[in-house]
């Protein structure tokens, strides 16, 4: 009677993904003053270091909340979907970025 169509799964996993996204940056967005009082002060290699393995990790999350499941898309050969799934996740992050700097 109710079935569910395949692109209402498809939107939620691209929102799911952005929603995501989201919340795992404003986790970095608290962690780093955190990390950053712990380095301390001046320019020695052992200060930088920690900052660029948390920016790569940070990264490849990042990848995987957006990208994941569109490569999956794009791996069973639907090209569609995938590109539909990366554009509703970036359309969504855009609005919850204009959402948070609203309220800033």
């Amino acid at each position: 009677m109710f079935m569910k169509k395949k692109s209402d799964n498809l939107y939620s996993w691209a929102i799911l993904g952005a929603v995501a996204e989201a919340l795992y940056c404003l986790l970095i967005g608290w962690a780093m003053p955190k990390l950053g009082q712990l380095a301390g002060n001046g320019n020695s290699i052992l200060q930088i270091t920690p900052f660029l393995l948390v920016l790569v990790f940070s990264v490849s999350i990042s990848g995987v909340c957006l990208l994941g499941y569109p490569v999956y898309l794009a791996m069973d050969k639907k090209y569609i979907q995938a590109v539909k799934c990366v554009v509703i996740s970036l359309v969504t992050l855009f609005i919850i970025g204009v959402i948070i700097f609203s309220i800033i």
